[in-house]
């Protein structure tokens, strides 16, 4: 080969390579959304909490069913941040065996968690969106409020659930590849 010549990648890789950068990109703005909006719930819940508390232990007064709306919004707020904690892994992992591992199979492992992950996900989505309409259907209502529906809360868990699985398939996504560089390899 000339000197002046360059190599270039094969059309196949360079279109892994652009697809990555694609999912990195929406991936870490998905990301940032997701932890400021859920940051900002789970704050104002244990915000709303702390007060509820001072009204109740200084003023003798409370606000009716504080405690649950407290719980409510914090769980809103856990509920958003599955996603985003996935990515960053600081989820449930056995890292006691999975660090042992070395080389392919650390990462077929990693891409059997990654499968099971997307298949609990899309199992949390699909539960999620009948339990939205069995709520709607039933005109279920909030815990202690009688005009007020729950179903627009229920929607957040297949939300949630579609944040887990987008997060999921990131990474088995990143796992396959992997894999399948090591093969080339």
């Amino acid at each position: 080969m000339d000197a002046g010549m360059v190599q270039s990648s094969p059309p196949e890789e360079s279109t892994r390579e652009d697809a990555v950068k694609v999912l990195s990109i929406l991936s870490g703005k998905l990301e940032k959304i997701v932890n400021d909006i859920g940051g900002v719930v789970l704050a104002g819940g244990w915000l709303f909490a702390v007060v509820v508390i001072l009204l109740r232990v200084f003023f003798k007064s409370g606000i009716l069913l504080g405690f649950n709306i407290a719980t409510w919004i914090m769980v809103v707020g856990i509920l958003l941040l599955l996603g985003p904690t996935l990515k960053n892994g600081h989820h449930i992992a056995l890292d006691a065996f999975v660090c042992r591992l070395k080389g392919r199979t650390r990462l077929a492992v990693n891409l059997i968690v990654n499968l099971v992950g997307v298949g609990f996900s899309t199992c949390l989505v699909v539960w999620g969106i009948k339990f939205v309409m069995i709520s709607y259907k039933l005109k279920s209502p909030f815990p202690g409020f009688d005009e007020s529906v729950i179903w627009p809360y229920h929607i957040l868990f297949p939300l949630s659930a579609t944040l887990l699985l987008f997060f999921y398939f990131e990474d088995l996504f990143r796992s396959f590849l992997s894999l399948m560089k090591k093969r080339g390899d």
